[in-house]
């Protein structure tokens, strides 16, 4: 038997954080209109768990900061956007945890260098360094490609920076 999971529409997002200001106060109305925008700009699915994971992290209590829930979302967020449990994942030669590995790879240099961008040339050098250390071929480009297509990197003017600032 087939199960599905549709999306929440406004409606519903706003059905549950009414539901939710009766434990915490809070502006219901801008919380819904941050949900939606990430939502649209992240091209996240909207599904209950991602809301109700995005409502935590919005609403939490500022005093008690706890980056698990972050890091949670953002880890949930890579997963999906890189197909985590995609069949043809087995038959790549880039699995789910060696492109998240690439990508923090990448995040870090970029860190190191304090900036927050890199030239086409220095992004193609350290994916060519990166495989090189570990005595690996460079994956095809296509594998790279896609992280273009899916939003995660950009290149704007020959500078390739991740698409989003978390």
């Amino acid at each position: 038997k087939n199960f599905y999971l549709y999306s929440f529409n406004t409606a519903k997002i706003r059905q549950l954080l009414e539901k939710w200001s009766h434990y915490q106060a809070f502006d219901i109305n801008q919380v819904l209109q941050q949900i939606v925008y990430f939502f649209y700009q992240l091209q996240i699915p909207v599904t209950p768990m991602a809301i109700t994971l995005f409502i935590g992290v919005l609403i939490r209590d500022k005093a008690h900061k706890s980056i698990n829930n972050e890091a949670y979302l953002i880890e949930n967020y890579l997963e999906t956007i890189l197909e985590k449990l995609s069949p043809a994942d087995r038959k790549m030669q880039m699995d789910f945890r060696d492109k998240e590995s690439f990508l923090s790879h990448i995040a870090y240099q970029i860190y190191l260098k304090k900036k927050w961008e890199f030239s086409r040339i220095e992004f193609e050098t350290e994916k060519l360094q990166y495989f090189q250390d570990f005595d690996e071929e460079l994956p095809p480009s296509y594998i790279f490609d896609d992280f273009f297509r899916k939003g995660i990197l950009q290149e704007i003017d020959g500078k390739v920076s991740f698409k989003f600032k978390f």
